[in-house]
């Protein structure tokens, strides 16, 4: 008897690809990613507390040297219902955001007229690498003699800081535009400016948001750290007091705080790229 065989259906848009079993996607497994993250989290966090409080404990630690994290809750409640660490909050919080829009507006312009015009590349670049090689608590006093003790030094350190991180991620983010897109655009006579609108910028957005989660970390670095050379108000400056009073728990709870002003615009950021800028690889994504 002859038997014939079916031809092989020509793979459709939605089939895996050969070899690999499909992922599964849809709102359930979705689901269960974000209640597998929000429990692994929250029991890392437990067991890392449940540790530390156990080890201090048992080894009778001093709490000038390393206090429990009972007292640092303890102190970071105390903390939050004073008026003066809120004043210092808005202190830090202001130098951060002017610091960090400063720089990513500087760097957003500078990044385009460096992948646009090749001799600006070629003169600044070797000067934006070596400033970025100077340590920032370098120049950090020279900021305070120029700018004072005031929020502008503050706010020169946070943005000098942000700066080479975010600029990096829009060059490298430019520069990695689909050649044959744009080959395609310009045969069909389309302008730089219609190219850069359709295929550059689209293809930078993923690396330009890199850019801008971890500007926001080093603008608050940069201005903490210009708080410690020299200031009169601010969360480095919070630290550095009780530091002298030896209330190592207080220090811990002003780092919890500064970590959540960290944390918050991280996250928001990185909100915002998944609900709108959805496409491209992460994973090729400058870290500077």
């Amino acid at each position: 008897m002859i038997t014939t065989r079916e031809p092989p259906r020509a793979a459709a848009a939605g089939d895996p690809p050969i070899g690999l079993d499909p992922v599964p996607a849809g709102p359930g497994w979705v689901a269960r990613g974000f209640a597998s993250q929000f429990f692994l989290v929250p029991a890392f966090f437990l067991v890392v507390m449940i540790g530390w409080e156990t080890t201090v404990n048992l080894l009778r630690i001093e709490a000038f040297v390393l206090p429990t994290p009972s007292a640092i809750g303890l102190e970071l409640i105390e903390m939050v219902q004073s008026i003066y660490f809120w004043r210092d909050a808005q202190t830090t919080a202001i130098e951060m955001s002017v610091g960090y829009l400063a720089s990513v507006g500087i760097a957003m312009a500078l990044g385009l007229a460096v992948v646009q015009i090749r001799i600006v590349e070629k003169v600044l670049m070797p000067y934006i690498v070596a400033l970025q090689a100077v340590p920032k608590t370098a120049l950090a006093p020279v900021f305070l003699i120029w700018f004072g003790f005031g929020l502008s030094s503050k706010i020169v350190a946070a943005a000098l800081s942000a700066f080479f991180p975010m600029l990096i991620n829009v060059i490298v983010g430019l520069k990695a535009a689909d050649r044959d897109q744009v080959a395609m655009l310009r045969s069909f006579d389309a302008s730089n400016w219609q190219t850069f609108r359709y295929v550059e910028l689209p293809g930078a957005m993923p690396f330009i948001f890199a850019g801008l989660k971890i500007a926001v970390v080093a603008a608050l670095i940069g201005a903490v750290v210009g708080e410690f050379v020299g200031a009169q108000s601010g969360l480095g400056y919070r630290i550095l007091q009780m530091n002298f009073k030896f209330n190592i728990a207080g220090v811990f709870a002003t780092m919890v705080a500064l970590s959540a002003m960290g944390l918050i615009p991280y996250y928001l950021l990185q909100f915002i790229q998944r609900r709108y800028v959805y496409w491209g690889d992460s994973s090729q994504v400058t870290v500077a």
